[in-house]
């Protein structure tokens, strides 16, 4: 095992002794790594400014075996993100996203795909005036790439098509069946809660827009409500906990 150089996002900083950090960092090429940063309390002169939360980082490496941690020999900041430090929503939010990120991963398992993802929201959080609709795009999008969003355009427990109109507009969804339930269905499932016909149109759009334009989708009232109620419990069910940062994102 030798050097290695990735590019990765910090998520969690610990301190280790009087100058050094274990880092917990999910890189493009290795996925979710620790590693221990030597004297990185203090200005290092090989480093460009001091290592923080919610970074792009370029990181340099030595490579140990799963039961070590890995030794960071270089570090370049390529993005610090400012426009998250800028208001507690923006901050809470990355907070959120890094929170997905340490409690959906495995340690040494690449999602390309994911990082990249991370890399373009947190970017995003920090200059958006709709921090909420950027969030939501961004759970969906991560639920769809582990495989685990929710159904939406049928029945999860027995496949038949949903009415809209159903239950004046009103539609039964739960989490532990993994999406919308029909009426038929829905008596079996003691977890169900109800949610407007709107907010599985807006949980579509959110899926399907380009994240680009996801801003211009608007989230308000009863759709907003029921949007976050819908990931909250697919969170708490995938998770098997409700997420620390939900107290504050409410």
């Amino acid at each position: 095992m030798g050097s290695q150089k990735t590019q990765a996002i910090t998520l969690r900083l610990t301190d280790y002794r009087e100058t050094s950090q274990i880092l917990s960092v999910y890189s493009r090429d290795f996925g979710r790594i620790s590693l221990l940063a030597k004297g990185s309390k203090r200005k290092r002169a090989h480093s460009q400014g001091t290592i923080d939360l919610f970074q792009l980082l370029e990181l340099v490496f030595i490579e140990k075996s799963a039961a070590h941690l890995h030794l960071l020999t270089e570090s370049r900041v390529l993005e610090e993100f400012p426009g998250l430090r800028r208001e507690l929503t923006r901050g809470y939010a990355a907070f959120f996203v890094a929170e997905l990120l340490l409690g959906l991963t495995e340690e040494s398992d690449p999602n390309p795909a994911l990082f990249d993802l991370a890399v373009t929201v947190l970017g995003m959080l920090g200059e958006t005036k709709h921090p909420n609709v950027v969030l939501h795009a961004f759970e969906v999008r991560v639920l769809e790439l582990i495989g685990l969003v929710p159904r939406l355009d049928g029945c999860a427990w027995c496949g038949a098509a949903i009415e809209a109109g159903a239950a004046k507009g009103q539609v039964a969804f739960a989490a532990s069946t993994g999406g919308v339930v029909c009426p038929k269905c829905e008596g079996a499932v003691a977890e169900r809660t109800y949610v407007s016909a709107g907010a599985l149109a807006m949980l579509r759009k959110l899926s399907v827009s380009p994240l680009n334009r996801v801003e211009r989708l608007r989230l308000s009232g009863t759709i907003a409500q029921d949007v976050r109620r819908m990931l909250a419990r697919t969170w708490m069910h995938v998770l098997g906990r409700e997420p620390r940062m939900f107290e504050y994102l409410r």
